[in-house]
Order: C-alpha cells, then sequence, then structure tokens
C-alpha cells in the first residue's frame, strides 16, 4: 500500500516534469529559430539583390536563393507544429508556401510566386 502522503509527492513530480518539458521546448524553439531567421533574411537579402541583376546566370541564382527560402519556411513549419505543445504532429501537414504564406507579409508572397498574367 502506498502512504497517505504519497499523493502530494506524485502531483509535485508531474508539476516539475511539465515544467521542465515546457523549458525544454522553449530552449529548443530558441536555439533552432534563431539561426533559421538568419538564413531566411539573407536569403531574402540575396534574392532582393538577385531580382535586380539580368541574365541567366542570375535568374539560376534566384532559383537556387528560392529553394533555400523554401526549405528555410518549410523548418518554421516544422518547428512550429513540433514544438507547440498543444498542437499534434499529426495535423495536416503545412506547405512551404503556406507556411510562407502565413509568416511572409502579403508583398513578399505575391513577389516570390511571380507575375499574375
Amino acid at each position: 500500500m502506498r502512504p497517505a502522503d504519497a499523493e502530494p509527492v506524485d502531483a509535485l513530480l508531474q508539476r516539475l516534469e511539465a515544467q521542465a518539458e515546457r523549458r525544454l521546448l522553449l530552449r529548443l524553439n530558441h536555439e533552432l529559430r534563431t539561426p533559421l531567421n538568419a538564413v531566411l533574411g539573407f536569403t531574402q537579402l540575396l534574392l532582393a539583390e538577385a531580382a535586380l541583376e539580368p541574365g541567366e546566370t542570375a535568374a539560376r541564382r534566384r532559383e537556387r536563393l528560392r529553394c533555400i527560402e523554401q526549405g528555410g519556411w518549410a523548418m518554421v513549419s516544422l518547428l512550429e507544429r513540433a514544438l507547440e505543445p498543444t498542437t499534434s504532429l499529426t495535423t495536416s501537414p503545412t506547405t512551404p508556401a503556406t507556411a510562407a504564406a502565413r509568416t511572409r507579409p502579403a508583398e513578399a508572397t505575391a513577389e516570390a510566386e511571380g507575375p499574375t498574367h
């Protein structure tokens, strides 16, 4: 049989475990997002610079930079789903395009999608 005072100890352990998990998630969030934001920001700067350059070489560079950007937005979406304790990873997946649409300004999204003819 368990002693009568065992229940409060169990509750305390559960509370401490939940706090530790939350601190871990917050730390992971910060440690992963900080360099990811730097990569996305630098990629956007390079894309803006490449947009001013004509030619096939610049077009290839823009295409490669867009791949980096899309991968970055996919990682943002993955982090949102994986590190948000109330959201399950089994929810419908977010594509890089939908992650970008949710987090980037509308002008940047329209520019990345190209002209509409």
